[in-house]
């Protein structure tokens, strides 16, 4: 007797025709009902995969298991990367519940970058994650332990409900050992890839875990109403939906990918696909609504471009497209062997890549063809649609379960991959960075599909003794998951803090821009930290500065390592040299930048009397905002400090930018005086009169100069003047 095993090889044999697989599907339910007596029974209306209770809970609490021990050595970490901009310096959540109507109404990062900030072209609505810490905030405080582990069980919910909904999708290709199905065995690949921890292990992924898991609790909540026609699911199935779009926008590609699913694994009238799909129009388009809202004033506000934002600003078009096509092909290369991992993929970890490029080729080609395929199968599938549509036949049932069952799957997988890429792939827009292994958190599933079934039902036409492709299968799943595993559990430890992440991550993108200004700026905060002291404060600096350097090297206008190049040099040695002339390259990039003027602000205050106001730097242009700030110094050691030598300098630096300005002039006519140079101040004097010949004082100072000189003639002829000019002038020379 032909086993059910046996005839899944045939099943996947041959093409067949609907009836053909009809007649066999029929014959392998009804060997492994014989087989397999606790098999649930099934439904020819609401077909379920043929596993009994019992099996389907021991396989969903292995699957939720396996994901928590994965992630548990994550449970003692810190804070790491985004978590500060998501958690713990975002000021809506650190307002506890309070702050939800903030999150609600704002761009996912106004919390942290203030609300005016346009930071990323279109905006991010994402609230529900930072709701969620916002509520743990208002709970337990900051603790990043409980967030670990909060994150981790919803990876592990999460993957039981990607278990559910393959098993309802699946229900063609049966096998009678559990632990060698094909929903089991794609589950736990899943679980186990690596490429994941960027989600997982790092507190903001949340929004990701929650975008795939709401997303697949409302294809679970489509199939319930397809199965039970109850309206109930129809309101579970909108909620669901809406809470998936606002936790990331990619949740919009299950308005493709569940129609998609309907029309390749089941058979249901085509009325009832229509009604299931409404409430996932209705939510999506509510979500749209309210984010429109949302970005109407902020559409005004503009961004200065920035390649940290823009990492394709330097490239011409050519260079532009052959560099995503060359990180499209990276994407392939990480989901057969990911490695190396890491969380920086900012200019030029990735470099400038021309088309000459071989591997720019052979990514073109690669995604040409993907993308064809992909356009094919999806028009044809809507064309189905709208052929059942308007069809006279009364059941009007699109399927496609006509096609053979290797071409379904790798319709559903191949169509997976693409439309969950496309929004992150940089062809339509710029989304701020090259890549990131998260952008593949949904696709990973089509990937690990298709390896799952080439094993079990590919490879027996390579094996064709049942026993040996048995125990080939299960060698393959163990080396292949546990590696994974392996490595998975090993990139956790990356992601312990700061610190760590920044510092493992530099071995593996030594050309990053972001990544080394990260690695100097950990290093010049814990040298900021209570309790260290000076010796351990210098090594972090000078720890610092060659990262700072290596950022700017590699992205000379990059504010962020100019500015703290300044600081470190200040916070070494008080050199003020060194921190107003970064400062004053980062005025010649960005004249208002709010860093500067805050510090700039903070440096003057403490220079002068405590009754004094503050100095203010004019930004019309860059020279006069250079010429200010030495004039301010010079005005700060000259009449404050009682250091002439020192003013002296900076009076002189600010005529480097201004030689024109008459009060510099005039003050350092003053200080060369006070330092004892006479006769330097009597020629700073006169440049002085030629550029303002109607200040009194300038005159009065004049007079007292060469009255220093022995020069009683000029000091009375000038004297004169300043009275002329000023009668309150009744000081007389001596």
């Amino acid at each position: 007797m032909t086993s059910g095993h046996d005839l899944s090889i045939y099943l996947n044999t041959f093409p067949l025709h609907k009836s053909g697989i009809n007649k066999l599907s029929n014959m392998a339910r009804k060997n492994f009902k014989q087989e397999n007596k606790t098999a649930a029974p099934k439904k020819p209306e609401i077909p379920e995969y043929p596993f009994s209770k019992l099996q389907q809970r021991m396989m969903m609490g292995i699957v939720f298991v396996f994901a928590v021990i994965l992630y548990a050595n994550t449970f003692n970490h810190q804070y790491a990367l985004d978590d500060k901009m998501a958690v713990f310096k975002n000021q809506f959540v650190m307002k506890g519940t309070d702050g939800i109507s903030e999150i609600m109404k704002t761009d996912f990062f106004a919390g942290f970058f203030g609300k005016e900030t346009n930071m990323v072209e279109g905006g991010r609505y994402r609230p529900l994650s930072l709701v969620t810490f916002a509520i743990e905030y208002e709970m337990y405080g900051l603790s990043p332990r409980r967030s670990h582990v909060i994150n981790t069980l919803l990876y592990g919910f999460l993957c039981m409900m990607m278990f559910m909904a393959l098993s309802k999708l699946l229900v063609r290709f049966p096998y009678k050992k559990w632990y060698l199905s094909l929903p089991f065995i794609t589950t736990l690949l899943f679980v186990a890839n690596p490429l994941h921890t960027e989600a997982v292990a790092n507190i903001k992924g949340r929004d990701e875990i929650f975008s795939l898991g709401f997303s697949l609790l409302t294809t679970l909540m489509v199939f319930r109403y397809l199965e039970v026609k109850k309206p109930f699911y129809l309101i579970l199935t909108f909620a669901a939906f809406f809470l998936a779009m606002l936790s990331k926008e990619n949740a919009a590609a299950f308005v493709v990918i569940i129609p998609v699913a309907l029309y390749l694994f089941k058979e249901y009238d085509l009325k009832k696909i229509i009604i299931s799909l409404l409430p996932i129009i209705a939510a999506f388009a509510a979500y749209f609504l309210i984010r429109e809202g949302i970005f109407e004033k902020s559409k005004d506000i503009l961004t200065k471009p920035e390649l940290m934002n823009d990492n394709f600003l330097e490239m011409s078009g050519p260079q532009k497209s052959a560099t995503i096509f060359f990180t499209l092909g990276m994407y392939l290369k990480l989901l057969v062997f990911p490695h190396p991992l890491t969380y920086d993929y900012y200019p030029y970890h990735i470099p400038i890549m021309e088309w000459s490029n071989p591997w720019v080729l052979i990514s073109f080609i690669a995604f040409a063809a993907i993308f064809v395929l992909s356009a094919y199968y999806l028009f044809s599938i809507l064309f189905a649609y709208i052929k059942a549509l308007f069809s006279n036949d009364k059941t009007k049932k699109p399927s496609g379960r006509g096609l053979a069952s290797h071409q379904t799957i790798l319709i559903f997988s191949l169509l997976i991959f693409v439309i969950t890429l496309l929004p992150t792939s940089n062809l339509f827009f710029p989304i701020g960075a090259f890549m990131n292994e998260r952008f593949v958190f949904t696709g990973l599933l089509g990937f690990c599909l298709i390896i799952a079934y080439a094993v079990i039902y590919k490879l027996p036409g390579i094996i064709k003794k049942p026993e040996t492709h048995f125990s080939v299968s299960i060698v393959i799943f163990a080396l292949l998951i546990g590696v994974w595993s392996y490595k998975t559990i090993d990139r956790n430890k990356a992601w312990k803090d700061n610190l760590t992440l920044f510092s493992t991550d530099i071995e593996t993108c030594p050309n990053s821009a972001k990544g080394n200004s990260s690695l100097g700026g950990e290093y010049l905060d814990m040298a900021g930290k209570e309790g260290v002291d000076s010796l351990q404060r210098r090594e972090y600096i000078q720890k610092a500065l060659p990262y700072f350097y290596k950022a700017v090297e590699i992205h000379p206008t990059y504010i962020e390592p100019l500015i703290r190049i300044g600081k470190s040099y200040y916070d070494l040695d008080q050199n003020l040299d060194s921190l107003f002339h970064y400062f004053i390259l980062v005025l010649a990039i960005d004249p208002a930048n709010q860093d500067v003027h805050g510090n700039l602000q903070g440096y003057f205050a403490g220079f002068q009397d405590p009754d004094m106001k503050k100095i203010t730097v004019p930004v019309t242009d860059i020279k006069k905002a250079a010429a200010d700030i030495y004039y301010n110094l010079g005005v700060t050691f000259g009449k404050f400090k009682q250091d002439p030598k020192t003013a002296i300098k900076y009076f002189k630096k600010s005529l480097e930018y201004n030689n024109k300005d008459f009060q510099t002039h005039k003050f350092l006519g003053v200080v060369y005086g006070m330092a004892g140079e006479v006769q330097n101040s009597i020629d700073i004097l006169k440049k002085a009169i030629e550029i303002n010949p109607n200040d009194a004082q300038v005159y009065l100072n004049m007079s007292i100069s060469y009255q220093n000189l022995g020069d009683i003639q000029n000091a009375q002829a000038y004297y004169a003047k300043a009275v002329s000019l000023n009668p309150s002038l009744n000081q007389q020379p001596k």
